[in-house]
C-alpha cells in the first residue's frame, strides 16, 4: 500500500471500513462500468485463434457482468 493509502486508511477501526474507504476512492462509478461494459460487449470480435466456444464464453461474460451492474444500479433484477 503506498503512503496515500496507508494515510487514507490509517483512522479505519475494522477492515471493512478499510474497505470501503478504498473502494470509494477506486471503483468506477456503476454508470462508467455499465459504459464501459456495454462497449465491450458491443465492439467484442472473434479473433481468428478464438474458437466459436471461447467467443462464446466471452460474450457471456460480457453481458452477465452488465447485467449484474445493470441490477445493482437499477436495485431491481433483470
Amino acid at each position: 500500500m503506498n503512503d496515500a493509502n496507508v494515510e487514507l486508511t490509517a483512522t479505519s477501526k475494522s477492515s471493512a471500513e478499510i474497505w470501503q474507504k478504498l473502494t470509494a476512492v477506486y471503483e468506477q462509478s456503476s454508470g462508467q462500468r455499465v459504459d464501459r461494459l456495454m462497449e465491450e460487449f458491443f465492439k467484442c470480435a472473434k479473433a481468428e485463434t478464438d474458437d466459436m466456444a471461447r467467443y462464446v464464453a466471452r460474450l457471456q461474460k460480457f453481458f452477465s457482468d452488465l447485467i449484474d451492474e445493470l441490477e445493482r444500479l437499477t436495485g431491481t433484477q433483470l
